[in-house]
């Protein structure tokens, strides 16, 4: 009856400290790059620029979805990069991906910035095709009630 007691016992503290990590992690934001040229880290400037920003950015993100490799490492890579510049600049910093794919709407928003949909080859059913992609990015800077860019 005691083993049984110390049993539960134990998985009962493992589990809470689990969760009382878990909380944590939710607040706390730290990456660790093993990399020699620190390949996926900011620079100390681009974190401090980022921290001592006085309006709030936004980035949009014009990327299509789905895409095959490389350029989807190319999306994980700029979202990862994106995640970091908001950990460290907080709700002054924020970005959105869109995916201009069929949304005509999207792809004439994109050609304002000059994002222009580019070629890929994609292997679908065996076959080669070409398919239209957009992988751009335009940020703005909402300042004293006006947007500039």
């Amino acid at each position: 009856m005691q083993r049984n007691w110390t049993t539960r016992t134990t998985l009962l503290l493992v589990g809470l400290i689990l969760v009382v990590l878990n909380l944590i992690g939710l607040n706390v934001f730290f990456r660790i790059d093993l990399t020699d040229d620190r390949v996926y880290s900011l620079s100390e400037a681009s974190i401090e620029t980022v921290r001592s920003l006085e309006d709030p950015v936004t980035v949009r993100v014009f990327f299509t979805a789905d895409l095959p490799a490389p350029y989807s490492s190319y999306r994980r890579f700029l979202r990862d990069k994106l995640d970091e510049y908001r950990a460290y600049g907080g709700n002054k910093f924020q970005y959105e991906f869109l995916d201009p794919g069929s949304d005509e709407s999207l792809q004439q928003e994109a050609a304002r910035y000059n994002i222009p949909p580019v070629q890929v080859q994609v292997i679908e059913n065996d076959n080669l095709q070409i398919k239209n992609a957009y992988m751009g990015w335009w940020s703005s800077m909402q300042a004293s009630g006006r947007r500039s860019r």
